[in-house]
């Protein structure tokens, strides 16, 4: 009888540490689960705070972003349109209603190709402490596999229907969403709503948001900017992968605008308060043209070093920077963009158009009686993908020796200065293009024409 029941509880001993084992390996299991969860987290972190605004179509996206950007303050912020057509590109922006940029602007649907070089680009991207990233208005597979870099979301609706959808989304995809925004095109004036959520998420909605009017002063917008320079403020992972910026022996990279902040800008400031009601000032430099003639004599020493050009530049600014450089003897010059330090090549002239990446050259007028022909290059960020390797291929169109160019195009800053290279000591003058601003002469056989405005 003894002796059964030992055994009795010798079994239920035994089961019991069974269990035991099992709970523990249970809690191992989550433990190690959470620490790869947050690992994986950290290493987003440590490539800064990347924020997508999501919402269905015809909520404002575009003028948010912009506007959001200008509270951040430009000069730390990276923007980038994800979107499968080019109503987000800032290229666009600056007179959307202008027919000529109107007409450029294409219109389309996601492809494999767009999807990863997106996804990757967000992923990779951290040579900011902020990202703004707009995606297109549908909730896709192609836009999660697009978002998985990003760390935080907004969601921005005229519907208040789609609110919930599009939270849910941007939560099923690992992201926090830290505003859940209406859009109310005919209201007067922002209204902050009481939320379930804590004190770092606002559910509000922001009035008014259409084309061509300011809406940096809303107030909503300017308390999203708050938290997101919280965030960026906290994100100790970021400023631990990114401990300072030195002068590197084989290289010269120029910081823009802190390398050249002694040429003529306009410095934006926008005030605003973060998550904890501390007030701060963020900045956004916008160089005149008035510098161009300055970049020419500044005399950068870069002499036999390639060049990095590292911050947010216009098209004409990258330009007149490039040749800069490369008058002071530089072994080649490096653009800054989502596809890292891109090298600018000058591309060949030929007598053929390439109808891959050309239209047809466009003379415009006369300047001091030189011809002006506007080309347009088909290169974009977005739709018409245009990588580095495609320099090795691409051609630019032969035009008169006594033309002045004036280069259109909506693909990044490397593209735009590796036309530019083709086309320099072997026409009169090289402008570029920006809707609404028109075409600014960057380079020209002429001193006295750098900066000139083609009307």
């Amino acid at each position: 009888m003894c002796y059964n029941v030992l055994m009795n509880r010798a079994e239920q001993d035994a089961e019991i540490g069974q269990q035991n084992e099992t709970l523990e390996d249970i809690v191992n299991i989550g433990r190690k689960t959470m620490e790869a969860a947050v690992a994986k987290e950290y290493d987003k972190l440590k490539k800064g705070i990347k924020v997508v605004i999501g919402g269905p179509p015809h909520s404002g996206k575009t003028v948010f972003k912009n506007a959001l950007i200008e509270d951040l303050g430009g000069d730390n912020v990276f923007r980038y349109c994800a979107a499968p057509d080019d109503d987000g590109g800032t290229w666009y922006q600056n007179n959307y209603n202008n027919p000529e940029a109107r007409e450029k602007r294409i219109k389309g649907t996601y492809n494999p190709r767009q999807v990863a070089f997106f996804s990757e680009t967000i992923k990779n991207w951290d040579q900011t402490p902020i990202m703004v990233i707009d995606i297109g208005g549908k909730i896709t597979e192609e836009n999660a596999k697009i978002i998985e870099g990003a760390t935080h979301a907004i969601v921005l609706a005229s519907d208040l229907s789609k609110v919930k959808e599009w939270q849910d989304f941007f939560e099923e995809n690992h992201l926090d969403v830290i505003a859940k925004l209406h859009s109310h095109f005919d209201g007067s004036k922002d209204i902050q709503l009481p939320s379930e959520l804590e004190d770092d998420h606002l559910v509000a909605s922001v009035h008014h948001l259409e084309r061509g009017v300011e809406a940096a002063d809303r107030e909503s917008i300017k308390k999203v900017a708050g938290l997101i320079s919280s965030l960026a403020k906290n994100n100790t992972a970021y400023k631990e992968a990114h401990p300072g910026y030195e002068k590197l022996g084989n290289v010269y990279e120029i910081k823009i605008p802190a390398d050249v902040k002694d040429l003529p800008s306009e410095v934006v400031e926008r005030k605003i308060t973060d998550a904890q009601g501390n007030e701060q000032i963020n900045t956004s430099t916008r160089f005149t043209r008035d510098a161009i003639k300055l970049i020419y004599e500044k005399g950068f020493d870069c002499e036999n070093r390639p060049v990095l050009l590292n911050g947010v530049l216009c098209g004409w600014m990258a330009i007149a920077m490039t040749f800069a450089c490369e008058d002071a003897g530089c072994a080649n010059v490096r653009i800054n963009s989502p596809n890292g330090f891109v090298e600018v090549k000058p591309l060949p002239e030929s007598e053929e158009i390439d109808p891959e990446w050309w239209e047809e050259p466009e003379l415009k007028g006369e300047m001091d009686g030189k011809p002006v022909y506007s080309i347009f290059n088909k290169g974009r960020s977005s739709v018409k993908i245009v990588n580095p390797e495609d320099l090795d291929t691409m051609t630019v169109p032969k035009l008169p020796e006594d033309a002045i160019v004036s280069i259109e195009t909506g693909g990044p800053n490397w593209l735009k200065a590796s036309i530019a290279a083709g086309y320099k000591d072997k026409v009169a003058a090289i402008a570029a293009f920006q809707p609404g601003e028109g075409s600014t002469i960057a380079w020209s056989k002429n001193f006295d024409d750098l900066g000139k405005v083609i009307e």
